[in-house]
């Protein structure tokens, strides 16, 4: 699915609402390209039906501003990789809807946010690993600041006593990082390996969150 636009794209909430489904056995991708301002309060769902199968690719790419308020939900079958959200705007970014990108044996997904303008991150996101996997990855750049609330989990899984890693966390700032929120990147027991969560900023940064990125288990590191 292929959207292009002039000026503004808007997924509308409420009912009866706005969403882009693609849920299958093996979903496909969407990508949103607008001129100016990308609006999503309702919902983007790519779930993997099939057990094998990968979650959903979500792409969107503003030439002004992009604000995602609803739910994103792009999780993979029990043996596949979770989805992905990729975003890029000459703007702002403001993420402070549900985002589930989780998968099975194959780890779970990546959210992927760059800007020009400021990043806002406040909403919940999950890229844990289901049956053994590691956990995915989330990744933020912004030519500005950078404030990081909300939830955000990358945790391995253990099955059959194959313990998956941590997943990562990279924000990269010209100007402030402000952390607020609760990061976990922990790996699974009894050995998986603790996660990674980086930031590299030109500017001040101040936390008063959580980060958690520890191997779990006695044989972890």
């Amino acid at each position: 699915l292929e959207l292009h636009a002039v000026s503004d794209v808007s997924i509308a909430a409420g009912s009866p609402g706005g969403s882009i489904d693609l849920t299958a056995d093996y979903p496909g991708n969407a990508t949103i390209f607008a001129g100016e301002d990308v609006t999503i309060a309702g919902e983007m769902v790519g779930n993997a039906a099939d057990r094998s199968a990968d979650g959903a690719s979500f792409t969107i790419h503003a030439g002004g501003n992009v604000s995602v308020t609803g739910v994103v939900r792009a999780s993979s079958g029990y043996e596949g990789t979770g989805g992905s959200l990729t975003s890029t705007s000459a703007g702002s970014a403001t993420f402070s809807g549900v985002f589930d990108l989780s998968g099975g044996d194959f780890d779970g997904g990546e959210l992927s946010i760059s800007a020009v303008g400021p990043v806002s991150l406040s909403g919940t996101v999950n890229v844990n690993a289901g049956a053994g996997g590691s956990g995915g990855t989330v990744g933020i750049a912004s030519q500005s600041s950078v404030a990081l609330g909300g939830t955000v989990t990358g945790a391995g899984s253990n099955w059959d006593g194959w313990a998956g890693d941590g997943g990562t966390l990279d924000v990269l700032a010209d100007g402030a990082i402000l952390v607020g929120g609760d990061v976990t990147m922990k790996s699974a027991e009894p050995d998986g390996t603790g996660g990674s969560i980086a930031f590299d900023t030109a500017g001040p940064f101040a936390q008063t969150g959580t980060l958690r990125a520890s191997g779990n288990g006695g044989q972890s590191s």
